[in-house]
């Protein structure tokens, strides 16, 4: 399946989200804000690992990736938990319409952003999006 818009996605997070949280957390402070997430939603709480060497930050069914520090901000944490709990729930879906949605909810339920101007954002930016039913992945 091709991974057809995530080119948008990461233009629409450097664009709109990327400035308000430039901040880092530390190991410990990501893995309990990982952990409550994961709790929050009932989904297992992927391995975390933070190699000393790789580029990109990664997010799958089993783990979440985050090379040195710089990924370990609020806005990319969850990025790749909305990458695992979309693996999770719909198979591989990449940056598709669901995991957007996922993405949206946790911005909003986490980072306290407007879900009507994310959505609306996305939508300028031209991104298909699946918003959660009442917060539920459906």
């Amino acid at each position: 399946m091709r991974d057809y818009q995530r080119t948008k996605v990461y233009n629409w997070e450097f664009t709109w989200l990327d400035k308000p949280s430039k901040s880092s957390m530390t190991k410990e402070a990501a893995t309990e804000f990982i952990n409550r997430v994961c709790s929050d939603y009932g989904c297992c709480v992927p391995n975390i690992e933070i190699p000393t060497r790789g580029s990109s930050a990664r997010g799958g069914v089993d783990r979440v990736v985050f090379p040195f520090t710089w990924a370990l901000s609020p806005v990319v944490i969850l990025h790749e938990l909305s990458h695992h709990m979309t693996d999770l729930k719909y198979g591989r879906n990449r940056h598709g319409p669901y995991f957007v949605g996922v993405f949206i909810d946790l911005l909003n339920r986490y980072l306290n952003w407007d879900t009507a101007t994310l959505i609306e954002s996305a939508k300028l930016e031209k991104i298909d999006t699946r918003p959660l039913y009442k917060g539920r992945l459906v």
